[in-house]
């Protein structure tokens, strides 16, 4: 009989929102009545794929996001909240070092990113097992300039082999842990979590996702949010 895969999920919401007015991280202001990470952790929650949630969280705002977003939400599914690092690279590490160490994949997805759906969330759970690196992304719809320091146009880049990454993103265990010890041992600070797994030379497929699923960082992306969650509404 065919065993599936055990798979943990980490939502990193320790953000500070340095690009957003205010003293709220992005990822705790609303949206259609509820905070913006609520709407991941149900995407996480309600697909059958995951067996566990860990949110990664802003030092001393494990208490705020538990009376905020856990209670709120009445999950069942999340084990554990975490303090996360200086950087998103040690948040992400925090965050699948306190994943169960039985699990064989870890799905790591930025909090901020409220659109992701629970179909997406299984089909790249059926990625899995294929493959030990996947990451959801997207084709890039503009031209895409190269510029030097003094901000002139150095290159203009071929569009056609061009994907922005998204969340959420997936590995084995043991490969992602691998890899941030790799990253920390060379100095290297990546920007999303493919790229740690990309410097040690191995592959990482992509899965092609939403352009909806929009990470909300700046107040024109709350207009946008706001936009998107009218429409989905409306449709349903």
């Amino acid at each position: 009989m065919f065993e599936r895969n055990k798979i943990s999920a980490v939502i990193l919401a320790g953000g500070s929102g340095t690009r957003m007015t205010g003293d709220i991280p992005k990822q705790y202001l609303e949206i259609g009545g509820k905070p913006i990470l609520n709407y991941s952790v149900d995407a996480f929650e309600s697909a059958g794929c995951i067996d566990e949630i860990i949110l990664v969280v802003p030092p001393g705002k494990v208490e705020y996001c538990r009376q905020n977003i856990v209670e709120r939400g009445n999950y069942d599914k999340i084990s554990k909240i975490v303090e996360g690092g200086a950087t998103r690279q040690e948040s992400s590490l925090k965050g699948v070092l306190a994943a169960d160490s039985a699990s064989d994949f870890v799905m790591i997805h930025d909090g901020a990113r409220p659109f992701i759906q629970r179909d997406e969330i299984e089909k790249m759970a059926e990625k899995l097992a294929v493959s030990h690196a996947v990451i959801m992304a997207v084709p890039v719809k503009d031209t895409i300039k190269k510029i030097s320091p003094a901000e002139t146009i150095e290159e203009t880049l071929e569009r056609k082999s061009l994907w922005a990454a998204l969340t959420p993103q997936a590995f084995k265990r043991e490969l992602i842990i691998e890899a941030h010890k790799y990253a920390n041992e060379i100095g290297f600070q990546g920007t999303d979590d493919a790229s740690l797994v990309e410097i040690m030379g191995k592959k990482v497929n992509i899965l092609k996702g939403s352009y909806l699923n929009i990470k909300i960082t700046t107040k024109e992306d709350m207009v946008f949010a706001e936009a998107i969650l009218a429409h989905r509404r409306g449709k349903n």
